[in-house]
């Protein structure tokens, strides 16, 4: 291939890879961009923010909206808001260096572990199974008719018994196993090559919380943007009515496929519900009524009937 066409690929390529963050917050009903608040020594106020001090800290120029966020009990419900607010990639949550900043980072930003980079794809010349794995050997035994001593009047549990004797033995498969497997992670191995996009925050002592804007970037570099529709919403973000209405209308045998578009035009932040959240919500109402009603997991069948008949 052509040297330049390789190159005009390459920046082609690393362009895509960077890409600025979309920051809006909801503000008293106003939808405020936060992009000029983000700008380190000249950022500035965003012009629709309303009820923000005369006078801030000398690391913020605005302040989150104090009528919802106010102390460390509101601390969950502002992180979840700041998460919803940064379409495009995932962000979790990282503590500061201090007890009172708080910093979300990108998914991309943290590094694999040294540990876990030594012991990854090694392997041995010849072999296809990593170093560390023990050999196993199964020894079979060839019985065209090795079933046809059993009892033809034996009972089920009997005929199980003989057959569990008569079968192959194995032996057990060892613990000794590597830490990982042929699976490479998406985390990147150098700090030169992570995403630095980062949102920080952190508390006042009146239990107002500001946006740190020496510290938060609004950049992305080292990968795409993602699909708005890609983002998977887990049980967090159902609602105490949602879980009351999914445990209400399973009941009556609707299934979680049709539980998850629901939620999903509940739920007017983006993303999509998976079937598999459905159904362990309903899994864990299934438990929960069934301990109210003094019914063990451990019980079997008959007798978890057995319980719940008596009662």
């Amino acid at each position: 291939m052509n040297e330049l066409l390789q190159q005009s690929i390459l920046d082609a390529f690393s362009e895509i890879q960077k890409w600025n963050q979309q920051f809006i917050i909801d503000d008293a009903g106003n939808s405020v961009d936060l992009a000029s608040a983000t700008l380190g020594q000249q950022s500035t106020t965003p012009l629709l923010a309303s009820n923000q001090p005369t006078t801030f800290p000398h690391r913020s120029v605005y302040r989150f909206d104090a009528t919802r966020y106010k102390g460390m009990d509101s601390f969950s419900s502002l992180v979840l808001t700041i998460q919803n607010s940064l379409p495009g990639a995932p962000f979790s949550f990282v503590r500061g260096s201090q007890r009172n900043r708080f910093v979300l980072c990108c998914s991309h930003h943290r590094l694999r572990q040294k540990k876990v980079m030594e012991q990854t794809h090694v392997f041995a010349e010849g072999n296809f199974t990593q170093n560390g794995v023990k050999k196993e050997y199964i020894k079979r035994r060839k019985s065209k008719s090795g079933f046809a001593s059993i009892d033809s009047m034996a009972g089920k549990q009997e005929s199980r018994l003989i057959k569990s004797s008569m079968a192959t033995k194995y032996k057990p498969y060892s613990t000794n196993q590597p830490t990982n497997r042929r699976v490479s992670s998406i985390r990147k191995s150098n700090k030169q090559d992570r995403c630095n996009c980062k949102v920080a925050f952190f508390i006042w002592p009146d239990g107002s919380f500001y946006l740190d804007h020496t510290t938060t970037n609004l950049v992305h570099n080292g990968h795409p943007e993602y699909n708005p529709q890609a983002k998977l919403k887990g049980l967090r973000y159902i609602s105490d009515h949602s879980k009351l209405l999914i445990e209400r209308m399973s009941a009556v045998g609707v299934r979680p496929s049709q539980l998850s578009v629901m939620l999903e035009m509940l739920d007017e932040s983006e993303g999509t519900f998976h079937t598999s959240t459905v159904k362990n919500l309903i899994h864990q109402c299934e438990l929960f009524r069934q301990k109210e009603l003094g019914i063990d997991h451990n019980m079997s069948t008959a007798e978890k009937a057995m319980e719940f008949l008596n009662r």
